[in-house]
């Protein structure tokens, strides 16, 4: 029977999105130098959300937050890939820019669907604050020093992964204040839709990260940008996966 079949590929599809997720704690250990939370949320039918976190080394912190475009079966299949090149390309080392390139490279080999992701990724040097950082197509993260206020930073890049061969990606560099803290979501987050078919949209991130305590630690500022989302979401089912990650430097 069709419908059991669905469901049964829905199921195992599900299986293969969580079973790839890191839980922050063991994948980075507990260093005072900074913090780093995560979560995925997932929709009743499997996007193709993701994220990773892991050290390169004692000193370098690499965080992810990415969007595979497509669903079920073969969308977790392709998801399993680009996390898995993502990583081995950035263990490789190198310039980011050059880390997003290769693992295109690598991830195109394997993609009989056609699909692509979108990804922002950063490389934290957790004993310095200098964050460099790139974009596959994903939405700019927001960022916010201990006395400002959240602002959306602009991400050198390129197009998700995938849909332009052979680019050649890019990467900037910023110095993180002590006590800064930086927020990425995935598009479930921003397009998250009340009974009445609105947006959460930017602005309301925007607002809801404003309220944030100066000195919150990401754990806490996680839980309560999720209470944000279900509070304007109400009943509404949420029709795609919804991914929050958060990481704050506290110096060296």
């Amino acid at each position: 029977d069709q419908a059991a079949r669905m469901a049964g590929e829905v199921d195992a599809a599900r299986r293969i999105q969580m079973g790839l997720l890191p839980d922050p704690k063991e994948a980075v250990g507990d260093d005072r130098r900074f913090g780093l939370a995560a979560l995925l949320e997932p929709a009743r039918t499997v996007g193709g959300d993701f994220y990773d976190c892991f050290m390169i080394d004692s000193d370098r912190l690499v965080f992810l937050v990415a969007d595979v475009s497509g669903k079920g079966l073969p969308a977790a299949l392709f998801m399993a890939s680009a996390k898995s090149h993502l990583k081995s390309a950035a263990l490789r080392g190198g310039d980011l820019g050059d880390v997003l390139t290769r693992a295109q490279r690598e991830i195109e080999r394997e993609n009989p669907e056609q699909l692509f992701v979108t990804a922002f990724v950063g490389i934290l040097d957790v004993s310095s604050g200098v964050l460099e950082y790139s974009s596959a197509g994903h939405e700019p993260p927001f960022a916010r020093t201990p006395r400002g206020a959240p602002e959306r930073f602009a991400t050198p890049g390129g197009p998700p992964l995938c849909v332009v061969r052979d680019f050649v990606y890019q990467a900037a560099r910023r110095r993180m204040e002590p006590g800064e803290w930086l927020c990425a979501v995935t598009d479930g987050a921003t397009e998250a839709m009340n009974v009445a078919r609105e947006f959460f949209g930017v602005e309301r991130l925007r607002t809801s990260l404003t309220w944030m305590p100066e000195d919150i630690d990401p754990d806490e500022l996680i839980r309560r940008l999720r209470e944000d989302l279900q509070r304007f979401s109400g009943a509404a089912e949420a029709a795609d996966d919804i991914t929050l990650l958060a990481v704050r430097w506290v110096g060296p």
